[in-house]
């Protein structure tokens, strides 16, 4: 499959599925609550649960990808989600191939600018910067929080775990 589609419509299809499997396996379990052999009914909770686990997936929500272009100077972003793999054309006429899987965030730089991609991890102190060239893509290991460069991450956060990070894209 190859599909690049909005956030809303990865998030619905996800939950559509997942909770279609669910429902059916629960109407299933009430059917069965009601014939001779009523623990058969517990046979159908494994099926109920991959429903629910299988809605927040990473193969039912897809991979994140964020489109950066330029419009009249400024950077514009768009939001979908990647199934499977899709190739992507620049607008500089140059492609690039989008693959599902590696990374939680495939940033797609499609401007003359570069971009940087800050991790701001708190709790240590310490921040790393990667680069994005023009006209490329980058595949990020943490879902961007941040967009643009008055979007900054707040200076500190409340997180029960030690180390938390950040992910601000700008240029």
């Amino acid at each position: 499959g190859r599909m690049l589609v909005p956030n809303w419509l990865a998030e619905t299809m996800a939950w559509g599925l997942g909770g279609g499997i669910m429902l059916a396996a629960l109407l299933l379990g009430r059917r069965l609550l009601r014939s001779e052999r009523p623990l058969r009914a517990l046979a159908v909770l494994p099926v109920a649960l991959f429903g629910l686990v299988f809605a927040v997936s990473k193969w039912a929500n897809g991979t994140r990808v964020l489109i950066v272009q330029s419009d009249r100077g400024r950077a514009v972003r768009q939001d979908l989600r990647l199934y499977g793999v899709k190739e992507y054309r620049f607008r500089n006429g140059s492609a690039g191939v989008l693959t599902m899987g590696p990374g939680r965030h495939v940033v797609v730089n499609d401007t003359v600018s570069q971009l940087t991609l800050k991790t701001v991890r708190y709790g240590y102190g310490l921040s790393s910067s990667v680069e994005i060239a023009p006209f490329s893509t980058y595949h990020s290991d943490g879902i961007i929080t941040n967009f643009g460069p008055q979007d900054a991450p707040p200076s500190e956060i409340q997180s029960r775990e030690y180390g938390a990070q950040r992910y601000w894209l700008r240029w």
